[in-house]
């Protein structure tokens, strides 16, 4: 799959010559041409140059995005015409033919405030030919040129010289670089078609273009599709993935220089913004002090530690950790220990219980306790056996209590599995703490163990530290990932009770807990988590918590009766908005799509579940940004060709 070239004509100032050459290139190579923002003469623009002088009518000359009258530079021609340039707008031509590009003067020229030429040279991805025109100063111009584009790893071809010939001059500008000699115009003959013809003839010209070309240059995205196997992606029909480059704080920016706010925690894990210095420097130093050990028969202090300030906080009587790598990992951990606990007393207890749409991983362990669903329809045949009972949801309280209730006269259960107080997966669907309190009490009363997966809830995305804070009663087991090292690491965590570690003491090596992962308590995931959770207990960190909270709870109060809502649902820093639709609900509602792209033209990064939006920001998200995405979702419910589909 390759991308066409693209070829960015700079000049080290005006007047150097860049439309005569792009001209001369679109003649020798046959190549379109496209020059995104005029200023000047509206009835002699450089596009229109361009047509007159090349004989090749076939080459197709792509409008430009802005047109502006005023003979000044992009930004002061604008503000004069009463418009104001938006990069976004700015995006390269489709073509199959090499695309020629000119800029306006130098590389510096604003273009508006914040955004140079230089900057959109960047966002084209386009390879670029430097044009130095030799004159007093030149020298200086022309490095300070290159070294700008060098400085934003852009690509340059070669530098094409203007002007009087000057050998020394050129000389120590190509030494310098290291840059390629491309060609130089004779500026003594008229500017005509023929004499496009002719420089493009020269095979000095022709060659040393051609010759210079790299391979087409493959976007981030292009690449991808040669190797990569995405999750949760249907390649057939997807859309190509967005190749991203940087990202900071709550802002994603992709090759093409388009920013996204991340209005989803990045798949909910990044709590502290991208990029974040302290954590950053934490992993860096522990880098350089132990990078990696086996776990079985070492330890080392970034573990211990982690290990010794979550028991310290953890909402019940879980005094021992175990790490692993993931979310899924962490449930297939607490599953298996589960079950092993009465295994090891002796006792057959081996059902599990769960709630219905229950998501709690991909891992065979994990997918049996989640609902039988799509995801997992090609192995159901050999997913274990689990009774699933409906959420104590609004309204289902009591019918989800009974159905518990009954389950448990069965005394071959061994455990119950639950996400506490919001299904994430299930779209963000919500359920009541006080039921949730009761049924753990009563599996507790039957000896039964409860097992909360708190991989997308924990560390305050509720609004407190852990989602099981909310309740009277406390599950035995905990699962924890995402959040744990602030979007940084891969790390799991299952906490447990000493009761259930005491049961694998035994001079009987069976009865050892068999089971491990080659990056358990890795000391830089280790290390990132400590520095997360320092993080998340300042005062700073816990005050934009609440206000995120209060921000969402505003914004729901405004929306909920919009009839294109069915139901606005709340818990801390989590919003999640469901549409309404003639469709299945949930996850499989074809508008999610739809949607994402809608939001993804607005700067947004969001993921809807199906039909349902939802936003889970990064906790330092400002009130500006929390507004960009407000004023999209508000644009979206009165759009009326959105609402049509619904």
């Amino acid at each position: 799959m390759e991308k066409k070239t693209l070829l960015f004509i700079a000049g080290i100032g005006t007047d150097v010559g860049k439309t005569v050459l792009s001209s001369v290139l679109c003649e020798a190579l046959k190549a379109d041409y496209w020059k995104p923002v005029q200023a000047g003469e509206l009835q002699s623009t450089d596009s229109m140059t361009v047509r007159k002088l090349l004989s090749n009518t076939a080459t197709f000359i792509h409008p430009e995005t802005y047109v502006l009258p005023y003979p000044l530079s992009p930004h002061a021609s604008a503000k004069q015409a009463g418009v104001e340039i938006q990069p976004d707008k700015i995006r390269v031509p489709y073509t199959n033919n090499t695309l020629i590009i000119e800029g306006a003067g130098g590389l510096m020229v604003p273009l508006k405030r914040g955004f140079l030429m230089i900057d959109l040279i960047s966002k084209t991805g386009a390879e670029v030919i430097l044009i130095s025109r030799n004159y007093l100063g030149s020298i200086n111009h022309t490095l300070l040129s290159v070294e700008a584009l060098r400085s934003r790893n852009i690509p340059v071809k070669g530098i094409w010289f203007n002007g009087p010939e000057n050998p020394e001059t050129e000389q120590f500008i190509l030494g310098h670089t290291g840059l390629n000699f491309l060609g130089r115009l004779d500026e003594t003959a008229s500017v005509t078609p023929e004499f496009i013809r002719q420089q493009a003839e020269k095979v000095s010209i022709a060659k040393l273009i051609t010759e210079t070309l790299r391979s087409p240059v493959l976007s981030l995205s292009d690449r991808d599709q040669q190797v990569i196997w995405h999750p949760f992606t249907q390649a057939m029909t997807a859309v190509p993935p967005i190749g991203i480059v940087k990202a900071e704080d709550c802002w994603l920016i992709a090759e093409d220089g388009t920013r996204y706010l991340d209005g989803t925690s990045s798949w909910w894990v990044n709590a502290h913004g991208h990029g974040n210095a302290f954590i950053a420097s934490e992993v860096a130093k522990q880098a350089k002090t132990l990078e990696h050990i086996i776990f079985a028969g070492f330890t080392h202090e970034p573990a211990v530690l982690l290990a010794e300030k979550l028991i310290a906080r953890m909402p019940g009587n879980q005094e021992r950790i175990f790490y692993s790598d993931n979310g899924s990992t962490s449930v297939e951990v607490a599953l298996k220990m589960t079950l092993q606990y009465f295994h090891n007393r002796s006792e057959n207890r081996n059902k599990i219980i769960a709630f219905k749409n229950a998501y709690h991983g991909d891992t065979f362990g994990a997918m049996s306790v989640g609902s039988r669903n799509a995801f997992n329809h090609p192995f159901e045949a050999l997913l274990f056996e689990v009774q699933f009972i409906d959420p104590p949801e609004k309204g289902f309280e009591a019918e989800s209590l009974k159905q518990l209730n009954d389950i448990l006269e069965d005394e071959k259960v061994a455990a119950f599995i639950f996400e506490p107080l919001v299904q994430g997966a299930n779209g963000m669907r919500m359920h009541d703490e006080a039921t949730l309190s009761r049924q753990i009490a009563l599996c507790r009363k039957k000896g039964v163990l409860t097992i909360a997966d708190e991989v997308f809830t924990g560390f305050y995305r509720t609004g407190k530290l852990f989602a099981c804070n909310y309740l009277t009663e406390q599950p035995d087991l905990l699962c924890l990932s995402k959040t744990i090292t602030g979007g940084t690491l891969p790390l799991g965590v299952t906490a447990v009770p000493e009761f259930i570690y005491n049961a694998f003491l035994s001079e009987n090596k069976l009865k050892t807990f068999f089971h491990g992962h080659s990056f358990t308590a890795n000391p830089l995931a280790c290390r990132a988590a400590l520095a997360s959770l320092n993080l998340l207990e300042k005062e700073e960190c816990l005050q934009n918590i609440a206000h995120i909270s209060q921000r969402h709870n505003d914004f729901a109060g405004e929306i909920s009766a919009h009839p294109a809502i069915r139901e606005v649902r709340l818990r801390g820093t989590i919003l999640a908005i469901e549409l309404e639709t003639n469709d299945i609900r949930g996850y499989m509602n074809p508008m999610a799509e739809d949607l994402t792209g809608w939001f993804l033209d607005k700067g947004i990064y969001l993921r809807p579940l199906g039909n349902v939006l939802y936003v889970t920001p990064p906790y330092i998200i400002k009130d500006d940004e929390l507004d960009l995405i407000y004023n999209a979702i508000r644009g979206l419910l009165n759009k009326t060709a959105v609402q049509a589909t619904l």
